[in-house]
């Protein structure tokens, strides 16, 4: 992703971003799924996403857009930019067009309108399915603009672009819970190309495995089960911070039991770009069979059961982001 650059701060100091959504774009995305079912989706991704930018890079989302002809969706138009305003989402109606232009005119038009008409902003984030605005990062960058393009598909060969644009990308996946990734049917652009398609992070897991010996490092493994289950990938630092809380002494030091972990094949480590620092993320082998074992056993558990001091909402990332390898 790219930086911030200390441009469009509020008097206040702060961080401020507008959020642009390609709602036809991403709706293509489930398009194999039912229709109220693709719209909660999206809600979700959307309220993922504010939460990734105000917790983990610690921009304020002070409005977000959707764009898109609401009443092409198999509902009525009024229903679904109803609810998106109920999500506190505004809504830009947009004519379909030839492969949906129109809506990625209309976007990219009103995003450029703003980037004058509100010089308080520093973030420009879109939310897509398989579009990629490659031109309007540019556009946003060369005006000192931290711009993030989350989408769903990303460029098959991203790697070979130009580092600032790269940068600007993140991989829309990472707001879906994990119920709802095995609902996307996307129509990826590789496919059509004969290019490539986006590796699956899954690919990158530890080939050689072995079960989990050591108690603390098990008792580690449900933690991270219970508590951060519900991301494909997971910050460190709360990660540590988490294990402090919950375990005994005796059960090991935090970094030694992922380490642990990581012997096991159980889970691996990645870094990643961000601001202010480059930070690193926990992956977890969802095919070894320890995983496996936890996770069937946490699925005849009812989660709303657990007491309210379980919630992790104080457990975002405060970046300090001194990520040592575990």
């Amino acid at each position: 992703m790219g930086r911030l650059r200390g441009h469009g701060t509020s008097d206040h100091g702060e961080n401020l971003a507008l959020i642009l959504i390609d709602f036809d774009n991403l709706s293509q995305a489930f398009a194999n799924t039912a229709t109220e079912k693709g719209h909660r989706i999206i809600m979700s991704m959307v309220s993922e996403l504010r939460r990734y930018l105000a917790e983990e890079l610690r921009i304020k989302p002070v409005r977000a857009v959707a764009y898109g002809d609401f009443g092409g969706h198999g509902e009525d138009a009024s229903s679904v930019m109803s609810a998106l305003a109920s999500a506190g989402v505004e809504t830009r109606h947009v004519p379909s067009g030839i492969q949906g232009t129109n809506t990625c005119m209309t976007l990219t038009i009103d995003g450029t309108e703003l980037l004058h008409a509100r010089p308080d902003l520093s973030a420009f984030v879109v939310l897509s399915g398989n579009n990629w605005y490659v031109p309007f990062i540019q556009h946003l960058q060369r005006f000192g603009k931290f711009v993030l393009v989350a989408a769903l598909d990303l460029p098959p060969s991203i790697s070979q672009l130009w580092s600032e644009v790269s940068d600007a990308f993140l991989n829309g996946r990472f707001l879906l819970d994990s119920s709802d990734r095995d609902s996307i049917a996307l129509r990826r652009r590789g496919t059509q190309t004969g290019e490539q398609p986006v590796d699956d992070p899954q690919e990158r897991a530890p080939k050689e495995t072995h079960r989990v010996e050591d108690a603390g490092a098990f008792r580690t493994l449900e933690l991270i089960d219970e508590f951060f289950g519900q991301y494909e990938e997971v910050y460190l630092t709360p990660l540590l911070r988490k294990m402090s809380e919950m375990l005994d002494e005796d059960d090991g030091e935090p970094k030694d039991l992922v380490n642990l972990l990581q012997d096991a094949g159980v889970v691996w480590l990645e870094k990643r770009r961000g601001f202010p620092y480059d930070y690193t993320v926990l992956m977890v082998n969802e095919k070894h069979p320890d995983v496996v074992d936890v996770r069937a056993a946490s699925a005849d558990y009812d989660m709303d059961d657990y007491p309210a001091e379980y919630d992790d909402d104080d457990d975002v990332e405060d970046h300090e982001y001194e990520n040592s390898e575990a």
